[in-house]
């Protein structure tokens, strides 16, 4: 790097800042992240079935198939 003696003569570290962080918070952020978009994916996909059914692109047949189990 061209600024490291400069740097180093400075007492100045050239590295990134590290980030102290907690596993339990990091664990529940993520936990968050993932329903979040799990909602939002399922929202997409109603949002979609029910324009196949006023379209009339989702059959009866298909109807019962695509959406799975009861």
């Amino acid at each position: 790097m061209k600024g490291a003696p400069i740097a180093k003569a400075l007492g100045v570290s050239t590295q990134p800042p590290r980030i102290d962080v907690d596993p339990g918070k990091t664990e529940q952020g993520l936990v968050k992240l993932v329903l979040v978009v799990v909602e939002l994916l399922r929202q997409v996909l109603e949002k979609q079935a029910i324009r196949r059914m006023d379209n009339g692109s989702l059959t009866p047949a298909r109807r019962s198939s695509e959406s799975g189990p009861p």
